[in-house]
């Protein structure tokens, strides 16, 4: 790094480490000439598009193609069954699993993949799947963790039962993955036992998602003739990729190419192996032709790599001046249906062992169980390093339990418990080596800024006065650069990471990286360290990613390890360069090496400054005139084993305002200082800790990828879920301290996960802080304002003093506010026996300029209402109440048939009143329905009347996994058709002109429906359209 200002006006001059820098990569990305997967064409190309299962659990009875093979362009429906001959019907996992490439005789999550159409293109092809036919039989889903190793827990993997042993433990019940812990169990109990105060806290950290603008998808071309397999994807790893796809396919590791073009995003999602890769492969051999594969966004949410999803239980032992003396924690890990986590394979749990954090805890023992559920697996790091998010967030809560039961000051008991700057490098109780840090600094200093003493007296003052305000503290250390090869591999790799570096006879030059950006600004941040390394100007130095034909091996980007290794690994090369062009330099000037000294453009005779060579002439020597005895060229090639892990930290104050009668939370203030080491970029970092707080946000306030009773994903669309938007996002506030790593060749740390590890608990320990003067030790997240409303509602703090007697108003629901408020004393855990779907319930009152007789007369006639509704009518009657009804609704080009049975409940002559209930699903079994219906004339007076309507409807399968609020509006747009309709019919049996048109409409029938149609109505009132 630069020192002097010599230095530092020669660095600015190169674009060198330390400079402001617009990153390289931005130009091509803002006017459009990115290239990703889905830009691939190739000759020949076809498409492919998945059969997805509209059940969590279910035996697969029959699979028929006919109709599907018989549509023009459809070249080809493969299943397990046609892949089981190649030995590709299951692939291992990254987490020594295996998993189903294509649903094997049964289904286990919804959503899962059952066939693959390959067509011309992708319409036909989405086309084609809806004509596939499934014969399910559903089985019971097992979606609450907590019941997945009863006695009587359903079986997940049939192909796991009786084995014994696990990939990281032994299994002891059949939904049993594994037990990890570490530390000193007895140790702890004992420290426990002789503690003055202990505390212990459930909570829940939910399934997220990371959600990346691309969603994955593959481009697979096998050439016949050469025997060669080339594949473009989506992956943060595609050195791992292309293992993996040579041990599945039997392809000679040289003969298989993959190619990671640019990627919108991965923040994790796109490091594990996905089916639809290995499917399109598969398809592309079969067919012999190239084969595109790219999901949607639904597909995405609810099938790709999920994260989080732990039951966590954490207790702290300390005496009554708040030392803290020993920490023990207890976590449930819900992994859903196959154990496809991508962590180092020594680490079934990942890192969580950080759980202590930044504190000295002399004791501390943590235990992990990894469990089977019929949901998606995954597990993936979503923008940190391998589960440290949840360790953070549970020593940070633990924290403030403590603080609040001791009566301490938060800020107070972390300066009390923070490791000291003299005790690096520090051996934590878990077993990490933590290799610097100055925690107090990095508080003191954050406090300072905001004013921390003045914010707690305007806290205490605001609570005087009924209002809610929380300040909120989150000082946190994060692990990072995986890793040491002696501790971390996937699937046997190590861990390292390489970087190959050419400089070419004018001094340009060209690195290969082992890692592969996702928009985290590679091809500047490296090119930086180059050029401060080489003293060539960073505009000429090209960074290359991706490519396994050109690229070193590597492990890849995830986890913040791609300045902590691959950084490493693009320093040393360089330095490897600069050792030779040091001996090409005294070749040139004819002295000793050692007479030579480095001035950060080139070489120097010692004390004779007017002697010196700049580095492009030695790169022109290099290749002309070398020493002799010395190879031409200047190149050199790294791989980076790093002797540790790298440990950023930072302290961060959150202030939050909460509306007591409506649940909004005003972020008031969020100050981050983060210490990264060595800065490379001060502009790249800034935006690096922006994005992870922006999801960091998204997490602590929004975002749960819920599921019901029967394993129906709730909400796996942009509708439901939560991502922050400019009109969201709260302003954010920066700092940083710099603390180099004593071990890594330029001290950096890593810097691209610290915000998003750090800003969660920061938020919910604001949030928390708010509400602890209620007696509320802990609020699960996400803290969205319907469950925060729920909450005040429970504490009986919603109501106005002056309206206090009158019902409370229910606040129309955002995103992700679809699930209930969980209990602000801990984990709410599902019905243990619940097999509940999405419910949806309308109550809606419609005028109608019609008599109130005449509308009742027509409301009683079954057969004349159900013809009101677009697309329904009564195909029989099968008993004196009892009806068979069926309804078409047009999705594009492909019409859906659902049949049911209908029940007349009850008749109220006198109120005018029926009741009414139905059961029912698609022809096809993807989803099915209950509904009960009360209707109910009201007189308005002559020619007036309101059609009255309370709807309970429960669904199941595909179209609960819309959620609540799209199937809302859907259903909305219906009942108004229908009512246009009803009105139609009543009308017409009166007399006159407005009769005769009524009967005109009648015969002509309701619109037809179609998905599309009101899904475009929807958005446009969604944006203040007109409908």
């Amino acid at each position: 790094m630069a020192t002097t200002a010599e230095d530092l006006e020669r660095n600015e001059k190169l674009g060198g480490m330390g400079c402001r820098r617009r990153r390289t990569e931005d130009a091509r990305f803002i006017q459009g000439k990115g290239n990703y997967v889905d830009d691939i064409q190739l000759p020949g190309m076809v498409y492919g598009d998945f059969v997805r299962s509209p059940h969590a659990h279910a035996r697969i009875k029959a699979i028929h193609k006919d109709r599907a093979l018989a549509m023009s362009g459809v070249h080809a429906v493969l299943t397990a069954e046609d892949l089981a001959p190649l030995g590709l019907h299951w692939m291992p996992t990254l987490a020594g699993d295996k998993q189903m490439v294509l649903a094997d005789g049964k289904v286990c999550f919804q959503n899962q993949e059952v066939a693959m159409v390959i067509a011309d293109d992708r319409y036909i092809a989405a086309d084609a799947i809806e004509m596939v036919e499934v014969e399910y039989e559903e089985l019971p889903a097992l979606v609450d963790p907590h019941r997945a190793m009863d006695d009587d827990a359903v079986v997940i993997r049939p192909d796991l039962e009786g084995q014994t042993e696990g990939a990281h433990s032994a299994r002891v019940h059949h939904n049993h993955i594994f037990t990890w812990d570490v530390g000193d169990a007895e140790a702890t109990d004992k420290a426990f036992n002789e503690a003055e105060v202990t505390v212990k806290q459930d909570m829940l950290y939910p399934r997220v998602h990371p959600c990346p603008l691309e969603t994955c998808g593959a481009v697979a071309s096998f050439d016949k003739v050469k025997g060669e397999l080339t594949v473009h994807l989506t992956s943060q790893a595609p050195h791992v990729v292309r293992t993996v796809f040579s041990m599945l396919s039997g392809i000679p590791e040289s003969k298989v190419h993959i190619n990671a073009p640019d990627i919108g995003g991965g923040f994790g999602n796109k490091v594990g192996v996905y089916p639809g890769y290995v499917v399109a492969t598969v398809a592309s051999i079969v067919l012999g032709r190239p084969v595109k594969w790219i999901e949607d966004r639904i597909e995405n949410l609810s099938t790709t790599a999920f994260a989080r999803d732990y039951h966590m239980t954490g207790e702290l032992a300390a005496t009554k001046d708040g030392r803290i003396t020993a920490l023990r924690t207890n976590v449930l890990a819900d992994h859903g249906a196959f154990d496809a986590c991508a962590d180092p394979s020594k680490f079934p749990a990942g890192f969580f062992n950080i759980c202590t954090g930044s504190y000295d805890i002399k004791t501390a023992y943590a235990r992990v169980d990894g469990v089977y559920t019929n949901k998606a697996p995954g597990g993936v790091a979503y923008r940190c390093s391998f589960r440290v998010t949840e360790a953070c967030y549970l020593i940070e809560r633990m924290i403030d339990v403590l603080a609040e039961k001791l009566g301490m000051d938060k800020a107070a008991i972390r300066l009390k418990n923070f490791i000291q700057p003299e005790q690096f490098p520090y051996q934590s109780a878990l077993g990490w080596e933590y290799d610097s840090g100055d925690y107090p600094t990095a508080l003191k200093k954050v406090m300072e800024a905001c004013d921390y003493e003045g914010l707690r007296r305007e806290q205490k003052e605001k609570r005087e006065r009924g209002e809610i305000m929380g300040i909120g503290l989150c000082t946190f250390t994060e692990i990072v650069g995986a890793g040491p090869t002696r501790n971390c591999d996937i699937l046997g790799v190590g861990m390292f990471d390489s970087a190959e570096i050419r400089v070419h006879p004018t001094g340009s030059v060209v690195a290969r990286m082992g890692t592969k950006s996702q928009g985290q600004g590679h091809e500047t941040t490296y090119g930086q360290i180059i050029a401060t390394e080489l003293g060539l100007p960073s505009e000429n130095i090209i960074i290359e990613e991706g490519n396994t034909d050109t690229a070193p091996y590597g492990l890849g980007t995830y986890g913040s390890r791609s300045t902590p290794v691959g950084g490493a690994a693009t320093a040393q090369a360089a330095r490897k360069i600069r050792d030779k062009a040091k001996k090409i330099a005294a070749h040139l000037m004819e002295v000793s090496e050692d007479d030579l000294e480095w001035t950060g453009e080139g070489f120097r005779v010692k004390g004779v400054p007017d002697q010196q060579v700049d580095m492009p002439k030695i790169a022109w020597a290099a290749y002309n005139n070398v020493p002799e005895g010395m190879e031409p060229g200047l190149e050199a090639v790294d791989y980076y084993d790093p002797p540790n892990m790298t440990y950023p930290f930072g302290a961060y104050l959150c202030v939050v305002d909460i509306d007591r009668y409506t649940g909004e939370t005003s972020i008031r203030r969020f100050y981050a200082l983060d210490d990264c080491g060595t800065r490379i970029n001060p502009m790249v970092i800034e935006g690096q800790v922006h994005g992870g707080l922006c999801e960091a946000f998204a997490v602590a306030m929004g975002q749960e990828l819920p599921f019901d009773g029967a394993g129906n994903i709730q909400g796996a669309s942009l509708m439901d879920y939560f991502l922050p938007t400019m009109v969201e996002t709260p302003h954010w506030e920066l700092d940083h301290t710099v603390t180099p790593s004593p071990h890594h060749p330029i001290g950096a740390k890593g810097v691209g996960e610290s915000s998003h590890v750090g800003g969660i608990p920061c938020f919910s320990n604001a949030i928390n802080d708010a509400f602890n003067q209620f007696g509320v030790s802990h609020v699960n997240m996400p803290h969205n304002a319907y469950r925060i409303w729920q909450t005040l509602r429970e504490l009986k703090l919603d109501q106005r003093p002056e309206a206090a007697n009158v019902t409370p108003f229910e606040p129309r629901r955002k995103k992700g506010d679809d699930q209930p408020a969980p209990s602000s004393a801990g984990v709410s855990s599902p019905d243990k026996a619940s097999t509940k779907g999405m419910e949806v319930t309308l109550d809606r009152t419609y005028p109608l300029d019609v008599p109130a007789d005449a509308a009742w007369e027509l409301l009683r006639d079954v057969r004349q209402v159900a013809g009101c509704m677009p697309g329904a009518a009564i195909i029989e009657q099968t008993g004196e109440n009892t009806y068979l009804g069926e309804m078409r609704l047009k999705v594009g080009p492909v019409t859906s048939s659902f049949k049911g049975d209908i029940e007349v409940l009850g008749v109220d002559a006198e109120r005018k009143e029926m009741r009414m209930s139905g059961t029912g699903g698609d022809t096809k079994g993807s989803s099915s329905a209950t509904m009960t219906l009360t209707a109910r004339i009201e007189d308005k007076g002559p020619d007036r009347c309101e059609l009255v309507g309370s709807t309970r409807i429960e669904l199941k399968g595909k179209l609960a996994s819309f959620g609540g609020r799209m199937l809302e509006s859907v259903s909305d747009r219906m009942l108004e058709q229908f009512v246009e309709s009803f009105r139609n019919h009543v009308a017409a049996r009166g007399e006159g002109a407005d009769a005769e048109e009524a009967r005109r409409r009648v015969e002509e029938g309701p619109r037809e429906m179609s998905a599309l149609t009101m899904l475009w109505q929807m958005i446009k009132g969604l944006f203040g359209g007109k409908r």
